[in-house]
């Protein structure tokens, strides 16, 4: 698609929005520099978010946060030095972030990628019976941790009940949902 065609696909009062759980900082990260490849992958594609949510566990000084952002970034950040709730009432809810802030015209990007196996499939389950942030999110980068998966094998370990046929459920579920859901490692 190119920038034309995306920018006539967002009309002109459209925002981008890009949700990132499990953010790590803009140039690394435990898997890599996922922030960065976001912005740069989409923008190579026309699209430049005008707001990125950003959770991250993992304490960092504010600092060490921001100093490496372009400035295009820094403006569009909102950096929670904080974990995610699973609970659909919390404040840390992701999912309530998108509610609130995201219309159906926007184009909205999400990646789970927070280490944490229990929460990103509750979080998961929870998205799938939440049809108002179901029908905002247009794409959905997710690492689910499953058995079978060759990863397990490299780092992960076994740490999900689920395995690769039942993520590939999960996935075409949110697919059936017109999300582009895709795996994240």
């Amino acid at each position: 698609m190119s920038s034309g065609q995306i920018s006539q696909l967002l009309g002109k009062h459209a925002k981008s929005f890009l949700f990132d759980i499990g953010a790590s900082l803009y140039y690394s990260g435990a898997g890599g520099a996922s922030q960065s490849w976001f912005v740069e992958e989409y923008r190579n594609v026309g699209i430049i978010f005008d707001q990125i949510y950003s959770w991250e566990l993992t304490v960092h000084h504010p600092q060490k946060i921001f100093e490496d952002l372009p400035f295009e970034v820094l403006v569009a950040m909102h950096y929670y030095n904080i974990g995610v709730n699973a609970d659909h009432n919390s404040k840390y809810n992701p999912w309530r972030f998108i509610r609130k802030l995201s219309r159906r015209s926007d184009f909205v990007v999400v990646k789970l990628d927070i280490d944490n196996v229990a929460m990103e499939e509750r979080l998961v389950h929870d998205l799938l019976n939440d049809s108002i942030a179901l029908g905002l999110i247009d794409e959905f980068y997710w690492e689910h941790h499953t058995g079978g998966n060759p990863m397990q094998y490299r780092g992960w370990g076994r740490q999900s009940s689920n395995n690769i046929v039942q993520s590939y459920e999960l996935f075409g579920r949110l697919r059936g949902h017109g999300i582009r859901a895709h795996s994240w490692v």
